[in-house]
């Protein structure tokens, strides 16, 4: 089943079924900050899984995802100046409820158990690259078998 715009974007259906997987490891993403003084979270946009070299782009998994700029601050100091660039972030999908009595979407937390910063410039991730191979999940089959043209995911209601 193909899944639309909410189930994707929304509820971020298929950070569930990455953590689905029975992850023991974090895993590596990347997304383009869009900076908002007013919130407490920072927003990226266009998030992808990061696969381990030979790199190969991966479709859109969400259209954002917020990452609390407390979290964010221990690694890195996100301004203005950040706006629209690329960043890597390593962790887990989070399941987290919206309000008393809300919908249940999924968000993401930075690992604390690695032996790098979890955030940082995409463009630098090369320096960090043989410690996100040996400490990341290596998530190029799930990419294979569930990232798609026609099917991103397959769809598990979330109740």
């Amino acid at each position: 089943m193909e899944l639309n715009q909410e189930e994707k974007n929304y509820y971020r259906i298929l950070l569930k079924d990455v953590s689905d997987t029975g992850l023991n490891k974090p895993i590596t993403l990347a997304g383009k900050y869009q900076h908002d003084e007013r919130f407490e979270y920072a927003t990226f946009t266009n998030v992808r899984i990061l696969l381990s070299p030979p790199y190969s782009k991966t479709k859109i998994i969400c259209d954002h995802l917020n990452i609390l700029k407390r979290d964010i601050a221990q690694f890195y100091d996100l301004d203005v100046e950040d706006n629209k660039k690329k960043f890597f972030f390593v962790g887990y999908p989070a399941e987290y409820q919206m309000g008393v009595g809300g919908d249940i979407r999924y968000g993401f937390r930075l690992s604390k158990e690695i032996s790098f910063a979890p955030f940082g410039i995409l463009r630098e991730r090369e320096l960090y690259q043989n410690k996100i191979d040996a400490e990341c999940a290596d998530l190029s089959e799930w990419v294979q078998n569930n990232i798609t043209e026609k099917n991103i995911g397959v769809l598990r209601k979330i109740k």
